[in-house]
Protein backbone atom coordinates (compact mmCIF):
# COMPACT_ATOMS: atom_id res chain seq x y z
CA UNK A 1 0.00 0.00 0.00
CA UNK A 2 1.09 3.51 -1.15
CA UNK A 3 0.01 7.00 0.14
CA UNK A 4 -2.49 8.08 -2.07
CA UNK A 5 -4.14 4.50 -2.72
CA UNK A 6 -7.91 4.06 -2.04
CA UNK A 7 -8.91 0.98 0.69
CA UNK A 8 -12.15 -0.55 0.38
CA UNK A 9 -13.52 2.03 -1.94
CA UNK A 10 -13.89 4.20 1.38
CA UNK A 11 -10.48 5.00 2.56
CA UNK A 12 -8.11 7.50 1.16
CA UNK A 13 -4.41 6.66 2.51
CA UNK A 14 -2.68 9.53 3.24
CA UNK A 15 0.47 8.95 5.46
CA UNK A 16 1.98 5.31 7.45
CA UNK A 17 2.08 5.91 10.88
CA UNK A 18 3.21 2.38 12.12
CA UNK A 19 3.77 -1.40 11.33
CA UNK A 20 3.48 -4.37 13.64
CA UNK A 21 3.62 -8.04 12.92
CA UNK A 22 0.19 -8.46 12.93
CA UNK A 23 -0.90 -4.85 10.20
CA UNK A 24 -0.26 -1.39 9.37
CA UNK A 25 -1.64 1.70 10.42
CA UNK A 26 -2.37 4.39 8.32
CA UNK A 27 -3.28 7.91 8.63
CA UNK A 28 -6.23 7.79 6.55
CA UNK A 29 -9.31 9.66 5.23
CA UNK A 30 -12.73 8.44 5.56
CA UNK A 31 -14.64 9.93 2.17
CA UNK A 32 -17.88 8.68 3.39
CA UNK A 33 -17.98 10.50 6.90
CA UNK A 34 -15.59 13.33 5.89
CA UNK A 35 -13.10 12.67 8.73
CA UNK A 36 -9.11 11.96 9.54
CA UNK A 37 -9.31 8.67 10.89
CA UNK A 38 -6.04 5.85 11.74
CA UNK A 39 -6.91 3.06 9.82
CA UNK A 40 -5.13 -0.43 11.19
CA UNK A 41 -5.10 -2.89 8.14
CA UNK A 42 -3.98 -6.59 8.58
CA UNK A 43 -1.50 -7.62 6.45
CA UNK A 44 -1.94 -10.26 3.56
CA UNK A 45 -0.04 -13.12 4.99
CA UNK A 46 -1.84 -12.23 8.44
CA UNK A 47 -4.98 -13.98 6.90
CA UNK A 48 -4.52 -17.54 8.91
CA UNK A 49 -7.58 -18.11 12.07
CA UNK A 50 -5.12 -17.40 14.74
CA UNK A 51 -4.80 -13.70 13.19
CA UNK A 52 -8.43 -12.97 12.34
CA UNK A 53 -9.76 -13.91 16.06
CA UNK A 54 -6.90 -11.55 17.85
CA UNK A 55 -7.95 -9.22 15.15
CA UNK A 56 -11.23 -9.17 15.76
CA UNK A 57 -10.84 -9.37 19.56
CA UNK A 58 -8.72 -6.48 19.23
CA UNK A 59 -10.93 -4.18 17.80
CA UNK A 60 -14.15 -5.29 20.22
CA UNK A 61 -12.13 -4.50 23.18
CA UNK A 62 -11.01 -1.21 22.05
CA UNK A 63 -14.61 -0.49 21.16
CA UNK A 64 -15.69 -0.91 25.05
CA UNK A 65 -12.93 1.16 26.22
CA UNK A 66 -13.80 5.05 27.18
CA UNK A 67 -10.68 6.78 28.14
CA UNK A 68 -8.82 10.18 27.42
CA UNK A 69 -5.63 8.39 26.52
CA UNK A 70 -7.55 5.97 24.45
CA UNK A 71 -8.43 6.16 20.64
CA UNK A 72 -12.34 5.42 19.90
CA UNK A 73 -12.33 2.64 17.53
CA UNK A 74 -15.47 3.77 14.97
CA UNK A 75 -16.04 0.78 12.91
CA UNK A 76 -14.60 -2.44 12.22
CA UNK A 77 -14.92 -4.15 8.84
CA UNK A 78 -13.68 -7.98 9.30
CA UNK A 79 -14.43 -8.73 5.47
CA UNK A 80 -11.32 -6.60 4.63
CA UNK A 81 -9.58 -6.78 7.96
CA UNK A 82 -9.53 -3.32 8.90
CA UNK A 83 -9.94 -1.28 12.08
CA UNK A 84 -10.96 2.73 11.77
CA UNK A 85 -10.52 4.44 14.66
CA UNK A 86 -10.38 7.88 16.10
CA UNK A 87 -6.59 10.14 14.64
CA UNK A 88 -4.82 12.31 17.22
CA UNK A 89 -2.85 14.26 16.02
CA UNK A 90 0.56 14.10 18.63
CA UNK A 91 2.50 16.79 16.74
CA UNK A 92 6.07 15.62 15.68
CA UNK A 93 6.24 11.76 15.74
CA UNK A 94 10.26 11.80 15.42
CA UNK A 95 11.73 10.18 18.61
CA UNK A 96 13.05 12.89 21.46
CA UNK A 97 16.09 13.51 21.85
CA UNK A 98 18.48 13.12 25.34
CA UNK A 99 20.18 15.61 26.41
Amino acid sequence: MRAGDRFAGRYRLDSPLGQGGMGEVWKAYDGELGRAVALKTMLADADADGPVRRFRREAAIGARLQHPGITVVHDVALGIHACDSQYLYSGNRAPARRE
